[in-house]
C-alpha cells in the first residue's frame, strides 16, 4: 500500500522499503515529467518531517548535479504532509550485497574500492558545498544494476556546516556503529563524520563485520569500547587486505577527528594508485627507463608500506633483465602483503627466469593457495606445466628462499 499517499500525476506501484525515518514507494510518472518511475519518500513521523525535508530542500538545490548522489527531483505537499520525489535507481542496496553485519559476507577488494571511490567522490562534492551526509552506511548506498555504480541515498539527514565550523544535532537518527564518538557523545561534528562512516563501511565490505561489533550491543557499551579500545585491525579478520588499505581504513576510523584524514580527497588519494605509477608508465612509453626507475624508487621512499610500488619496480627490473634484483624487491613486497597472490605469481615468474625451478614452483603454490581468481589460477597452471610440476633438484638458496 502507498501509506495513504496519493499524488496527482503519479500512480502507486509498490513499496520499495522502510527505513528508520521514512518509507519509500515506487510510483509511475503518468506524465513522464521525470521519467517512467520515481521513488517517493514519506517520513513516518510528522514531527520530524520538517527537519528531514529541510535537509532534502538543501540537497535539491545544491547536489542535483553530482553523479554519485541519487537525484532529488521535487518536494511536494500532499494534504498536510510533505513527500520527496527522488530518482528511481534499479538495483540492490549495498546492505543486500553484504547481508547483516557479523555474517562474514565480504566483497572483493576491487569491488569494495570501486564502490568506495564513487561514494567518496559524491561526499567530496557535498563537502565542497559545506554539507555533511551524517548517515553513510550500506543501507544508504545503492548499486545501479545497469552500470554497477554506487550512489548515495538519503541526503535528508544532511547538515550544513555552520559559521563555527561544525554542525549540531538535537535529535537522534544516527546509526551508532557508523557514527563517530563526537556525534554520539557531544551531538556535533563536521565533514570528518562522513570520513569515519565511509571508513567503517569499507571495513565492513572487506571483513563482513564492523569495528567493535557485538550482537545487541547497547549504545553505552559501544561508546565505552570506542573510548578505551582500538578497533580490530581489518587484516586480523581478512589477511588478504593489502597493508595500504588497512592503514587508510584505520586512519579514517580514528577515535579523535584530528587523527583522521582531514578531507575526503586525502582519503581517496590514500586508496588510489599512487601518481608515480602513471608517471613511470609514461616514461616507459617514450623509452625513458632510467627516469621510470627513479620515479618508482622515489615512490618506495614515500610509500614504503604500499606493495604496489614494489611490484611496479620489480616488473621494470625484470624488463631490464635484472631478475635477481627484482626477486629481492618482490620479497620485500611479500613481507608487506604475504597473502597477495599476484606478488607470489610474479616472484614465481622471476625465479623461473633465474633458473630456480624449485623455488619458482613453491612460489606458484603459494600464489595458488591465496587466489580465487580464475585467470590467475589459469596462469599459474600454465607456468607449472611449462616448468614441470615435479622438482628435479634440491632447492637453491636465493631470492625465493
Amino acid at each position: 500500500m502507498s501509506g495513504g499517499i496519493e499524488i496527482e500525476g503519479f500512480q502507486y506501484v509498490k513499496t520499495l522499503g522502510r527505513g528508520g525515518f521514512a518509507t519509500t514507494y515506487l510510483f509511475s510518472d503518468l506524465k513522464n515529467q521525470y521519467g517512467r518511475y520515481v521513488a517517493v519518500k514519506v517520513p513516518h513521523d510528522k514531527d520530524r518531517e520538517e527537519p528531514l525535508i529541510r535537509g532534502d530542500i538543501i540537497s535539491l538545490a545544491t547536489l542535483r548535479d553530482v553523479p554519485s548522489i541519487a537525484k532529488i527531483l521535487d518536494i511536494k505537499r500532499v494534504g498536510d504532509r510533505y513527500v520527496l520525489l527522488m530518482e528511481y535507481i534499479q538495483g540492490p542496496l549495498l546492505r543486500h550485497l553484504l547481508g547483516l553485519p557479523g555474517t562474514g559476507a565480504r566483497l572483493s577488494l576491487e569491488k569494495a574500492l570501486h564502490y568506495t571511490f564513487q561514494v567518496a567522490k559524491g561526499l567530496e562534492a557535498a563537502q565542497r558545498r559545506q554539507m555533511v551526509h551524517r548517515d553513510i552506511k550500506p543501507e544508504n548506498i545503492i548499486i545501479e544494476e545497469k552500470t554497477d555504480q554506487a550512489k548515495i541515498l538519503d541526503f535528508g539527514m544532511a547538515s550544513l556546516i555552520g559559521t563555527k565550523g561544525f554542525f549540531e544535532t538535537q535529535y537522534g537518527g544516527h546509526t551508532p556503529f557508523y557514527t563517530p564518538a563526537e556525534v554520539l557523545v557531544d551531538f556535533k561534528g563536521d565533514h570528518r563524520v562522513d570520513i569515519y562512516s565511509l571508513g567503517v563501511t569499507l571495513y565492513e565490505m572487506l571483513t563482513g563485520t564492523l569495528p567493535y561489533f557485538e550482537p545487541q550491543m547497547t549504545l553505552y557499551r559501544l561508546i565505552e569500547r570506542m573510548r578505551k579500545e582500538k578497533p580490530v585491525a581489518p587484516r586480523n579478520i581478512n589477511p588478504r587486505i593489502p597493508l595500504y588499505v588497512e592503514l587508510a581504513i584505520m586512519k579514517a576510523i580514528s577515535y579523535q577527528p584530528e587523527n583522521r584524514f582531514q578531507d575526503m580527497r586525502s582519503f581517496i588519494r590514500a586508496l588510489e594508485p599512487p601518481p608515480e605509477l602513471k608517471a613511470a608508465h609514461d616514461h616507459l612509453a617514450i623509452g625513458s627507463v632510467r627516469r621510470a626507475e627513479h620515479v618508482l624508487r622515489a615512490l618506495l621512499e614515500r610509500c614504503p608500506q604500499d606493495s604496489r610500488g614494489y611490484l611496479a619496480l620489480a616488473n621494470l627490473l625484470n624488463r631490464c633483465h635484472k631478475p635477481a634484483e627484482a626477486g629481492l624487491i618482490l620479497n620485500q613486497a611479500i613481507e608487506l602483503d604475504p597473502h597477495d597472490p599476484v606478488l607470489h605469481l610474479r616472484l614465481g615468474v622471476t625465479l623461473l627466469e633465474m633458473g630456480k625451478k624449485n623455488d619458482a614452483l613453491a612460489s606458484l603454490a603459494r600464489a595458488e593457495s591465496h587466489s580465487t581468481d580464475k585467470h590467475t589460477l589459469k596462469t599459474i597452471s600454465a607456468l607449472r606445466a611449462k616448468a614441470g610440476s615435479k622438482p628435479d633438484h634440491p632447492s637453491e638458496n636465493g631470492a625465493g628462499a
